[in-house]
């Protein structure tokens, strides 16, 4: 029988506590049956290489997750591995993730646009598809590899949580092939930050998409963890929002335990008053906006340009989708961005 596998990539050095993301909530209303396969990851940054054994070696390998994305392609390639060993022909595959885990999580469906899913046992060939899928080859060849070695297998939602593609104090090069579009996805829901101002958390959209695919991003009020999560449970009512938001676009297919859900969000739509939204762009996080930034040219090649960005406002492309949050949060007087579109259109609660 058919089945759901879910899996959950999580921001840049989350780990479960009181501050949970969206994605650790969303993997705990999860059900775990025979029905529905789920997987976790913490993210990049948040546990140290396997093979580091001194106290000193794990501090830094896990530095170099934060700072330079160290270890996005072996999450990348552990959740593609457990997909290859547990999907069976008509399971429905769920890919979630926020912040660098959204892009995680459009890795992994890349990695299967281009090489395909390795058939069960092949473990081996994994870091020879991950070699292939970075690389830059002769279509022939990878076309060849998943010809000989892998499987068909698309991916029936995508849910991502404000995606970056840069997070800590140094830009990661890594830029990696289908993640802005994938024809092998059918849905795809992206919650953006309207009030997110750092320069390394630039918004990261999806791409236009073709006509048998549905595509929904929709820009929700708040800063990178008012819309993934990552605050404190009193101070989660803005990102609660997003994650009502994700669950019932992803539903009826995603198995859910409504019981855990009413209690993680409450009955009926999230409240928008209290908690209040946040400021992420204090502290430290000012130097880093006079910093010059990488960035890719039309011919696909990294250059270093100086840009100051100083706490600029996000650009939200003209008749995007706001959420209608976003309205009741002005119309209540507490709120006015000013970086909002004269044409737009809302997404109903």
């Amino acid at each position: 029988m058919a089945k759901n596998i879910v899996l959950c990539c999580d921001g840049t050095s989350n780990e479960y506590g009181e501050r949970s993301t969206n994605v650790l909530k969303l993997y705990s209303v999860l059900e775990k049956s025979d029905g529905q396969a789920t997987y976790y990851d913490p993210g990049v940054g948040t546990l140290s290489a396997p093979t580091v054994w001194s106290r000193l070696g794990k501090r830094l390998s896990k530095a170099a997750g934060l700072a330079f994305g160290a270890g996005i392609l072996r999450d990348i390639e552990e959740a593609y591995t457990y997909l290859m060993d547990y999907f069976e022909d008509g399971d429905r595959v769920f890919i979630f993730g926020f912040s660098r885990g959204a892009y995680t999580a459009r890795g992994i469906a890349a990695l299967i646009a281009k090489c395909g899913l390795l058939n069960t046992g092949n473990d081996n060939l994994v870091p020879y598809a991950s070699k292939m899928f970075r690389y830059e080859m002769r279509p022939e060849i990878y076309r060849g590899f998943r010809k000989a070695f892998s499987r068909r297998c698309s991916i029936h939602f995508l849910g991502l949580w404000d995606t970056v593609k840069s997070v800590g104090w140094v830009y990661d090069p890594v830029s990696l092939p289908f993640t802005t579009n994938n024809a092998i996805v059918k849905t795809v829901r992206h919650a953006i930050a309207i009030d997110e101002r750092r320069a390394f958390f630039r918004q990261h959209l999806w791409g236009k998409g073709r006509s048998f695919q549905d595509i929904k991003q929709v820009w929700f009020a708040g800063t990178h963890s008012d819309v993934g999560g990552g605050h404190s449970e009193s101070e989660s009512g803005p990102s609660n929002i997003a994650l009502d938001w994700m669950i019932r676009e992803a539903m009826p297919n995603l198995l859910v335990d409504q019981a855990r859900l009413q209690r993680l969000v409450g009955l009926g739509r999230p409240s928008i008053g209290s908690p209040r939204l946040h400021d992420s762009l204090t502290g430290w996080w000012w130097p880093v906006e006079y910093l010059p930034r990488t960035y890719r040219d039309p011919e696909d090649k990294w250059k270093l340009r100086l840009k100051i960005y100083g706490g600029a406002s996000r650009s939200i492309p003209e008749n995007s989708l706001i959420h209608q949050s976003v309205f009741d949060r002005i119309k209540a007087g507490t709120y006015m961005p000013e970086n909002l579109p004269q044409k737009h259109r809302t997404e109903p609660w």
